[in-house]
């Protein structure tokens, strides 16, 4: 059963400003070490960042109900092996998660050199309630 759907658009020039202005304090602030790391190793570090910012937000988008704060460092984008997106969560944000009784997350993510789109539909599957996120 789905949950919720968030969806959230991105102008790649205005993450690249934030990064150029504030540098490592607004990378650390909204991205994971990891996050970091794997975006640095992109052609294009900005459509990398900017299409996870939009997923973080896609997200925030589906739990804000249960949750009024956005802890940016509690969600994190990766590439699972099969090289799809994946959202993974801790604290207070995965246990929002949890008791809405999410179990699962589906991401797609899509970047063009001015634009980047996340969209994230939760889902609770009746047969698991093993969380894979």
């Amino acid at each position: 059963m789905i949950i919720g759907h968030g969806i959230d658009l991105v102008d790649v020039r205005r993450i690249a400003h934030l990064v150029e202005r504030f540098g490592d304090k607004f990378l650390t602030r909204i991205f994971t070490e990891q996050e970091r790391q794997y975006c640095q190793q992109s052609s294009n570090p900005a459509e990398s960042l900017a299409v996870r910012f939009a997923a973080k937000e896609a997200l925030y988008k589906v739990i804000s109900p249960e949750k009024n704060f956005l802890n940016w460092q509690e969600i994190e984008v990766k590439i699972n092996s099969q090289q799809k997106p994946e959202i993974k969560l801790a604290g207070r944000t995965r246990e929002a998660a949890k008791k809405m009784g999410i179990t699962h997350f589906h991401l797609s993510l899509s970047h063009e050199r001015e634009q980047a789109v996340a969209s994230l539909i939760a889902e609770q599957r009746r047969e698991s309630q093993e969380c894979y996120y």
